[in-house]
């Protein structure tokens, strides 16, 4: 996931969550919560889609931890995309 070009890890999370292991949703989940907001929106739309039921209560934690304005508004649009059955894209 660390690159010099932000892309490749941005895909790298759309990757992670095409894939959906358990593995890769913990990848997921750490990237999720780490530095770079652009990243975290990545990696939680990868999880929302990877993991449709919010089994392991993703979207609350997430949702309460994000305070970036732009990511948050990406994340929030996932969920409501998800939970009316479409797939938002990243």
């Amino acid at each position: 996931m660390a690159s010099e070009n932000p892309l490749l890890g941005n895909l790298a999370c759309e990757a992670l969550g095409r894939i959906g292991t358990p593995a890769a949703l913990d990848a997921l989940n750490e990237q999720a919560f780490g530095g770079h907001p652009e990243r975290r929106a990545h990696a939680a739309i990868a999880l929302i889609t990877a993991d449709l039921t919010d089994s392991r209560n993703f979207r609350f934690f997430y949702l309460g931890y994000e305070t970036d304005p732009f990511s948050r508004s990406k994340v929030e649009s996932a969920i409501a995309a998800v939970s009316h059955g479409r797939t938002e894209s990243q």
